[in-house]
C-alpha cells in the first residue's frame, strides 16, 4: 500500500497470527522490510500489544 506495509504488517497490526504463520512460511523474508516509517512487522506487533504475533515473529528472527 502507500504506506509501504506488505501483508505481515497488517497480520501483525490485526492480530491475525494464523495468517502471518502463513506468509512468513511462504515468504520470511517479509518480517525484514521495513514500511515507510522504518518500521518492521515486529516493530507494529509491539506497538499493537499483538503477543502472539509478536511471539511468531520472533521464532522466525531469532
Amino acid at each position: 500500500d502507500n504506506t509501504g506495509a506488505t501483508p505481515a504488517f497488517i497480520a501483525a497490526e490485526k492480530g491475525k497470527k494464523e495468517c502471518l504463520e502463513f506468509i512468513i512460511e511462504k515468504a520470511p523474508d517479509t518480517l525484514k522490510i521495513e514500511n515507510k516509517r522504518g518500521a518492521i512487522p515486529l516493530s507494529i506487533a509491539t506497538l499493537e500489544n499483538n503477543k502472539e504475533c509478536i511471539d511468531i515473529i520472533e521464532r522466525y528472527i531469532v
